[in-house]
């Protein structure tokens, strides 16, 4: 109690000097605090991308690079995508479903088309019918794509691109066993006057004919959507292609796209890193929207550094500052520490008297620093906002993926630059409010021990006489 007491009548006695540890200690603070939640807020920006971009990573191969590189036919083969690689990978516990889907293709001679073009609001389907000499209406061949996918539910379904208007998905044991199902448009449909378990004939290439029930008729809100597309399964597609090319066996592992739906958005950069070695080309890769993301986060990138250059700059400066205010502080009371320790006082309690006063100072500075920063950091948040974010917005590319397609669904969640500037929040939490009072609160005993120490080595007549 008497430490305090003695502690708290030095403070008043002299409150020039207190007001000049209080000014440095306030503005290192400041600048300190200011920096410290720029780059918290910017962390928290980061996150809130990575969670809208949400939690799929596609296993990818890089045909433009290895194409200018000029591969060896053999090196070129492995870059095919490898259902036996996508199983291995999918084996890591944070996978909750991989899908991959092959493509092929079937033909009709008695369907019509499904694909049209708008012209002032009003579609337009290709006709593949005429009249013939005859006056007999022939349709010529149709083709049908077919996507082949390994669960009940298509990725493309589970996104929202499309959805079924009648019918049921699958089930898994049709999937598995490759049961000659298929899901089709409506345009499809109202065009061939087909319900849900009428059965379409097909034929192949190699004129092998088949038969496939309707189970599902649906409706694509996406842009570009294309009315002859079917899904069936991967089992299926295979089986075909098997029956044209039964040689070429190896090659039917192969699939055209594989997707890896992880539980949580920010597992998928360590998912990544674990699994880029099990693949099988160094023109594979694993992507994770890592363009975007990178595209996204380039002026926040910049701004991190900014402020992590600031706060150790002021850390830094400040330990300097405060050791030499604090050793001036302290000089000037040689006489006084002389008086204690020739009374018998202890040297710890001395010291400890010392950390009281200057952590009273410190402890009024570091609450007008809370108070000041959260204003300095509006302005900086508005600077970022007006000057980087926004106007910094790029649209992403997909990347070199040559042969990228067109109608497939993207896996990956739009991010609008727009919405990260409304929720970029410089504001302090508790959390933030903590580290930085365990932070300042070290800093000040550090500062003040240097200076203590050099004194406490003097025996009281030293202390008295210099």
């Amino acid at each position: 109690m008497r430490i305090l007491k003695h502690g708290f009548l030095s403070l008043i006695r002299k409150p020039a000097k207190v007001l000049m540890i209080f000014a440095i200690l306030f503005v290192v603070f400041s600048l300190l605090f200011t920096g410290v939640i720029i780059q918290n807020s910017i962390d928290e920006s980061k996150v809130y991308i990575r969670k809208q971009l949400g939690a799929a990573v596609e296993y990818k191969a890089d045909y433009q690079k290895a194409y200018s590189e000029e591969l060896e036919e053999e090196d070129y083969m492995k870059l095919q995508l490898s259902k036996t690689v996508a199983e291995d990978i999918a084996t890591d516990s944070v996978v909750k479903q991989v899908y991959y889907t092959n493509s092929n293709s079937l033909m009709s001679n008695t369907m019509k088309t499904a694909e049209y073009w708008e012209r002032d609001g009003q579609k337009e389907y290709y006709d593949n019918t005429y009249i013939d000499e005859d006056g007999n209406e022939v349709v010529d061949n149709v083709y049908f794509q077919l996507n082949g996918g390994n669960v009940a539910e298509p990725i493309e379904f589970s996104e929202g691109d499309y959805f079924l208007v009648d019918g049921d998905f699958p089930t898994e044991a049709q999937v598995k066993d490759g049961y000659p199902y298929a899901l089709i448009t409506r345009e499809l449909a109202e065009r061939n006057n087909l319900v849900v378990g009428d059965f379409m004939e097909l034929f192949d290439w190699e004129e092998n004919n088949y038969e496939l029930e309707v189970l599902g008729i649906y409706d694509g809100i996406q842009e570009g959507h294309m009315g002859n597309t079917m899904f069936v399964s991967y089992e299926f597609n295979r089986n075909m292609m098997m029956a044209m090319y039964p040689e070429e066996a190896e090659v039917m592992e192969y699939v055209n796209r594989i997707i890896f739906m992880l539980d949580d958005p920010l597992e998928v950069d360590g998912f990544v890193e674990r699994n880029t070695s099990k693949l099988p080309s160094e023109y594979n890769y694993l992507d994770a929207a890592t363009t975007q993301f990178d595209t996204l986060t380039k002026p926040l990138d910049l701004i991190s550094l900014i402020a992590s250059l600031l706060i150790w700059v002021v850390f830094g400066a400040g330990i300097i500052i405060i050791i030499a205010i604090v050793s001036i502080f302290v000089r000037d009371r040689k006489f006084e520490v002389g008086l204690l320790l020739s009374c018998g006082e202890s040297k710890f309690r001395i010291i400890l008297q010392f950390i009281y006063e200057i952590l009273c100072i410190g402890l009024v500075a570091f609450v007008l620093a809370i108070l000041m920063s959260n204003v300095s950091s509006s302005f900086v948040s508005d600077w970022i906002v007006e000057n980087q974010l926004v106007e910094e917005e790029t649209t992403p590319g997909q990347g070199n993926d040559m042969y990228y397609g067109y109608y497939d669904t993207s896996v990956f969640g739009d991010v609008d630059m727009n919405n990260i500037a409304e929720d970029f929040n410089v504001s302090i939490n508790q959390e933030v409010i903590f580290k930085l009072f365990v932070i300042n609160i070290a800093l000040l005993i550090f500062a003040s021990l240097v200076p203590l120490s050099i004194i406490m080595m003097f025996k009281p007549r030293q202390v008295l006489q210099d």
